[in-house]
């Protein structure tokens, strides 16, 4: 080459992918490179973007000097998805130079090689830094890019090359971005017709504009040839990519418009932070899991405290962090999810500090291979659960079953007896007399009963038997497989002796009873509601049969339960149609014969149902309530009595009522007793209540003080039925009585040598150390009269002197006997109960 002669240089691209390779002579002018088939340069790999990249042609007005830039993406501003590589950096534009090696991804690669005319095309291409070989003669350079490289002689080079270096010339000219390029003293060099649009404000601001503020300083403080920073002018978001041209000591930048990009990823950051404070605000925990089982990542709850720190186990497997039995529950889930895509739900339980706690799982897809699974704890809630099943299942009193679950358990029990022909039975029990007992001691106390009533009941059953509160004092207990009836009738039995001992409310005792009705499956219903019903019947029949007793149905109970509540309509009646009427039964002094006094009686005769017995209507004025009212009528009656017959010349006979429990625990009884008697004018000396052992035992402290109020009044007191009850001598000294009544069942069986002698001889000894009157009641023989008056005793009552006598037959028997007594005591009573016995 002639020494004046400037040899002219060629820039060749050698692509290398899964094609082969291939070189290139690039013309001054704008090449896209990429996978798309319609590009300049097409690269053959999957992982080459559509549009990877975009080379420049770019000529120097004033040297005629060519140089070639490579920009990731398209000519829009759009990147890569690999991005761009040259000689081993990432790049977002690369003026290229001399054996540079540009990789794509995927095997798709380029170096580029500056040849002049006095080098030899191998020469140029073996000294090429890429490693990429070109062929030993390089003769033909690729022009259509898309085929087998193809040779041409070195004049047809020289002539299609000559002719491409005007239109590289005008390339930046062409470009759909701004170029701008300043001197190191501010001034602006050059500006591309595009930046002239874009900016038409430029050249008058100067280094004020946004584009150039600052950025000499940027660049002295980088101290680097490539630059990149984000400008907003006005709405619009500009990437600028500054270049300094070492050998011309020139700034250039390449504007690109990001507007949209940096939306985009203004609105990603917005997303993101928006999750993140949304996951923040979510109080549960978080777990990211793999298809393995592998704990990938963990958010902590904000609410409450797991009982294992899995931040220490990230990356380890369940097995390492939770306990087997819960491991096999994420597994099992896992893969559901994993299969479906459906969410799925699971509970599960950990212990901490001896405790088990709930939680709830919920696990949703997230990806192929992985879940995540949100955590609550949920053991509020399952205590809550666990409150409303008891309330809605047990009694809160007792803690035993209520009525819901008794009445679930007795149907499965009764579908098993009668799949497996076993029998069964239902036993039905209520306090007796607990109204009086819960209006006289109160609600609290009544509740305390109740509750010790259920636990005793408990301690008579079989560990099979099922007992639940039925509703207030009344319980109910399920008896499966019964062997015999025998083995339900030993349970009652069992139930009833337990409840002879008393119970403790508040420092004082109680004795109370029971009466038990039971039926049997299948004699006496083969369902629940029928099984009940009949023990309800038995339960009543019990009660007439004198309480503290046990009761089978029978058929004939129905119709009995029928008169009885009819009975009951009628009580409400009977005192205002004044069907009540007193009958009274005199007391003797068999040593005297004298009359002492006189009981009063309470008789019922119904125009339909004639007289009803006492045992039938006294029980349910009781259970109602109405023995209060008819025991103020009794008492009103009974002293106007009194008052008549002291007027008649009887003045010292005294009246005996008696007073029921519900009637001694009312709470005005002592000023209703006063009113009476002041408004009758009966001397209180000649009032004698008669109160039962089981009514004192109820409440011993408040009988001691209405007994008390009582006697200061000067009213006597009797005990009635002695020794049928539960009372003890040291209680009875406690008691202001003034007679002790021997009870008729004593009477009844009197006889030599009997039990029952040697306790009507205990009594009377009891009697006559206490200084007490003691009468027995029931006589109704000579015998017992003689047996009696060989243990001294005086006092006497009973059907061989006279049976309960209305008030005008008693007025007689007061006369006719005055008529008769005289001084010598028994002979005149023998002749006396002869005589009317015999009329």
């Amino acid at each position: 080459m002639n020494q004046g002669h400037k040899p002219s240089k060629r820039h060749v691209l050698v692509v290398e992918d899964s094609q082969g390779r291939r070189a290139i002579l690039l013309e001054p002018s704008t090449y896209s490179i990429g996978r798309d088939e319609s590009l300049s340069i097409v690269l053959h790999s999957r992982l080459v973007s559509r549009h990877h990249a975009t080379l420049f042609g770019i000529q120097d007005p004033e040297t005629q000097e060519r140089a070639f830039w490579i920009v990731d993406g398209d000519s829009q501003g759009d990147r890569s998805k690999n991005g761009l590589i040259v000689n081993g950096q990432k790049k977002l534009s690369h003026e290229l130079g001399h054996g540079d090696l540009i990789l794509f991804g995927g095997g798709a690669k380029a170096s580029y090689h500056i040849i002049s005319d006095s080098q030899n095309a191998t020469n140029a291409t073996d000294r090429g830094k890429s490693g990429l070989e070109l062929p030993r003669s390089i003769e033909r350079f690729d022009t259509t890019m898309n085929s087998d490289t193809q040779f041409v002689s070195k004049p047809e080079l020289e002539q299609v090359c000559d002719a491409e270096l005007v239109r590289l010339a005008s390339f930046p000219e062409l470009l759909p971005h701004p170029i701008v390029e300043i001197n190191l003293d501010g001034q602006i060099t050059y500006l591309n017709p595009a930046a002239l649009l874009k900016f038409p404000n430029l050249q008058v601001q100067g280094l004020n504009h946004p584009l150039l503020v600052n950025l000499l300083p940027e660049l002295q403080t980088h101290q680097e040839s490539l630059l990149m920073r984000s400008v907003q002018i006005g709405d619009r978001v500009f990437e600028q990519s500054i270049h300094f041209i070492t050998e011309s000591q020139l700034i250039r930048s390449y504007i690109f418009d990001i507007t949209e990009r940096h939306q985009a990823e203004t609105a990603l950051r917005q997303s993101e932070a928006t999750n993140r404070a949304l996951i923040h605000a979510i109080p549960d925990a978080m777990l990211r899991i793999d298809r393995d089982g592998r704990l990938l990542d963990f958010k902590s709850p904000n609410n409450f405290q797991f009982p294992l720190d899995f931040n220490r186990w990230i990356g380890s497997p369940l097995t390492a962090v939770l306990p087997e039995e819960v491991v096999q529950l994420f597994r099992l889930h896992l893969q559901k999810a994993l299969d479906t895509g459906d969410i799925q739900v699971f509970e599960f339980q950990l212990q901490s500090n001896g405790s088990l706690y709930d939680y709830e799982a919920r696990y949703v897809v997230i990806g192929e291979r992985e879940v995540l699974s949100i955590v609550r704890d949920i053991t509020a809630r399952k205590q809550a659960e666990q409150t409303i099943h008891y309330q809605a299942f047990y009694d809160g009193l007792t803690g035993l079953p209520n009525r819901t679950l008794f009445n679930q358990r007795l149907e499965e029990i009764l579908a098993d007896c009668q799949q497996n022909s076993r029998s069964m039975g239902v036993m039905f029990l209520d306090i007796d007399r607990f109204k009086t007992i819960n209006d006289t001691l109160g609600h609290a106390n009544g509740d305390r009963l109740v509750h010790q009533f259920g636990q005793r009941l408990m301690q008579c059953v079989r560990a099979l038997d099922v007992v639940a509160r039925w509703g207030g004092d009344e319980f109910t207990v399920l008896l499966p497989d019964l062997g015999s009836a025998k083995t339900a009738q030993d349970i009652a039995q069992k139930v009833l002796d337990a409840l002879k001992s008393p119970f403790q409310l508040e420092n004082q005792e109680l004795y109370i009873s029971s009466s038990i009705g039971i039926a049997l499956y299948p004699e006496h219903g083969e369902d629940g509601e029928t099984l009940l019903r009949h023990a309800d019947v038995a339960l009543y029949r019990a009660k007439e049969q004198g309480r503290q007793n046990c009761q089978f149905y029978l058929p004939t109970m129905n119709s009995d339960a029928n008169v009885w509540l009819t009975l009951e309509h009628c009580l409400y009646q009977a005192l205002e149609r004044e069907e009540f009427s007193l009958h009274y039964q005199p007391q003797i002094n068999v040593r005297t014969g004298e009359i002492t006094g006189m009981e009063a009686l309470l008789r019922w005769y119904h125009p339909h149902f004639g007289l009803v017995p006492p045992s039938q209507f006294i029980p349910l004025a009781e259970e109602t309530g109405l023995i209060v009212p008819i025991g103020e009528w009794v008492m009103r009656t009974a002293c106007a009595q009194n008052q008549a017959w002291h007027a008649s010349g009887f003045g010292q006979l005294q009246i005996a009522v008696n007073l029921s429990a519900r009637q001694f625990q009312h709470p005005h009884l002592v000023a209703e007793v006063s009113q009476i008697l002041k408004e009758t004018g009966l001397d209180p000396r000649f009032l004698e209540l008669e109160i039962t052992e089981t009514t004192l035992m109820q409440n011993v402290e408040m009988a001691r003080t209405i007994l008390g109020d009582l006697q200061n009044m000067g009213i006597c007191l009797s005990l009635d039925d002695f020794g049928t009850g539960y009372s003890s001598l040291g209680y009875l000294k406690q008691f202001p009585f003034n007679t002790l009544k021997i009870d008729r069942s004593f009477v009844h069986d009197l006889r030599e040598e009997s039990s029952d002698t040697a306790i009507v001889a205990a009594v009377l000894a009891l009697g006559s150390g206490l200084n007490l009157r003691v009468v027995a009641e029931g006589v109704e023989t000579p015998q017992q009269l003689s047996l009696l008056q060989d243990l001294q005793c005086q006092q006497m009552q009973g059907y061989l002197f006279a049976p309960p006598l209305k008030a005008l037959d008693a007025t007689k028997y007061l006369l006719e006997h005055s008529l008769h007594s005289d001084k010598q005591g028994i002979r005149s009573i023998r002749n006396f109960c002869t005589t009317t016995l015999g009329e």
